[in-house]
């Protein structure tokens, strides 16, 4: 299912024919595989409650700026599961529920949308997430395998970072860096090596992230820059793989031995910062999802969050 960015978040309270709030949702719009995404636009304008009976009304009055029907709207209330129609008024739901009844807040300037069979469903929440990370991986190789990605083999995998290489992004950093293979989707079923690293550059470093972000592979040349040899000791919470039979690493390095290379990365600037964070949130609102976390940060990337934040850079 292809999803439409939603990037406004509200918090208001509608109420029911007991006069009790209710709590507001998130909502983004997701359409249908045989339908054209919603633009951007539209999905920006909504966020309320969708948990309200047959026709709900929220406080306050006047006409609607926006109107939506003619597709499904999921509330995700047991009550009332579906609805035909949803007015909106300064980013604010006014009513949900019966089309004809929510037509009766449609004034000279009200802008009817017509969902042409579109699903509107409530924004998806990110419980656990890491969208600065995920801005660093939306900009990596795609190492991803089906559907996501193409990759689904070790060979495949070597074609993707050779190709990015060749990018701005990978001639500027001086790196090859790819995200999201799986080793249990690889033909091979095993997870690449230094070896296989060695075949796509031993002059550049590359470093090929697992699909968990808890474990990862380098080239020698990446090794060389970390000091890990056959010497070196697993740090607590962390695995440096070896060869069979041997102390040499074979390249996979996991949890806090992969977590700790973050110092011999390429340095960004604050401008290389806010780039993967808009990225971040591009991926995100390409999902649908209306929230975000950050579940790994650093004071250099809650600054830049900071600065985006003060600017009004962040999603709206």
């Amino acid at each position: 299912m292809t999803l439409a960015k939603a990037t406004v978040q509200h918090l208001i309270k509608g109420h029911d024919h007991a006069d009790k709030p209710q709590v507001v949702c998130l909502i983004s719009l997701a359409a249908q595989p045989r339908h054209p995404v919603m633009p951007r636009r539209i999905a920006g304008a909504l966020a309320a409650a969708l948990l309200l009976p047959q026709i709900a009304w929220a406080q306050g009055g006047g006409n609607a700026d926006l109107i939506l029907r003619g597709g499904e709207i999921i509330t995700v209330n047991d009550r009332q599961p579906q609805a035909e129609a949803v007015a909106i008024r300064n980013g604010v739901i006014l009513a949900v529920g019966d089309d004809r009844a929510v037509m009766k807040l449609k004034g000279s300037n009200t802008k009817v949308i017509d969902l042409g069979g579109k699903t509107l469903v409530p924004g998806f929440i990110d419980a656990h997430g890491h969208i600065f990370n995920a801005g660093v991986q939306s900009l990596a190789a795609n190492l991803l395998a089906a559907p996501n990605g193409d990759v689904k083999d070790i060979a495949s995998l070597q074609a993707k970072l050779r190709a990015w290489q060749q990018g701005n992004t990978g001639r500027k950093l001086g790196w090859i860096i790819g995200f999201g293979y799986d080793d249990s989707q690889l033909k091979e079923q095993r997870h690449p090596t230094l070896d296989d690293l060695d075949a796509v550059s031993t002059e550049l470093p590359v470093l090929a992230v697992h699909q968990s972000a808890h474990l990862a592979v380098l080239n020698s040349k990446a090794l060389q820059l970390a000091g890990i040899t056959a010497a070196s000791k697993d740090p607590p919470g962390g695995v440096i793989r070896r060869r069979p039979g041997t102390q040499e690493p074979c390249g996979v390095l996991e949890e806090m031995a992969f977590f700790s290379l973050m110092g011999i990365l390429p340095k960004l600037s604050e401008a290389d910062r806010e780039f993967v964070a808009k990225a971040g949130q591009a991926l995100y609102e390409r999902y649908g999802f209306t929230t975000a976390q950050e579940g790994r940060s650093t004071l250099g990337i809650n600054t830049t969050w900071a600065a985006l934040a003060e600017r009004n850079g962040l999603a709206q």
